[in-house]
């Protein structure tokens, strides 16, 4: 019998405001660490009509990967699923896949989880 594997993909979700609007996701292995951090923020401050000095210091609020990783692997353990730190680290270490964009192909299955929102100081 086969092994029944969590894929979850590392990534900074913005929720839309309203009942059923769902949340946009900035994958990290899409756009890297850094720039779906700063794509997620732009969409926050759009959303909210926040201003330069606020989008400003959102930006300096970055986590660390360290934050980020264990944020994540305890919302994974958690919900009964199985991860480990290094393959959460291996995914935040991925490169761009830009072929994949460029072509529409994105990797996404019915056994996706979710990562978890990064809640935004207010």
């Amino acid at each position: 019998m086969g092994v029944k594997r969590t894929y979850f993909a590392p990534c900074f979700l913005v929720t839309k405001p309203g009942y059923g609007n769902g949340d946009i996701a900035f994958r990290i292995s899409t756009h890297g660490y850094a720039e779906a951090y700063e794509k997620a923020v732009e969409k926050y401050c759009e959303i909210h009509d926040l201003t330069d000095e606020q989008y400003v210091e959102l930006l300096e609020r970055m986590p660390s990967t360290e934050v980020f990783t264990g944020y994540l692997l305890n919302a994974l353990l958690m919900r009964g699923h199985r991860a480990t730190k290094a393959e959460i680290l291996s995914k935040l270490g991925a490169e761009k896949n830009e072929e994949d964009i460029a072509n529409g192909k994105g990797k996404s299955g019915q056994n996706r989880v979710r990562c978890p929102e990064y809640r935004w100081a207010q």
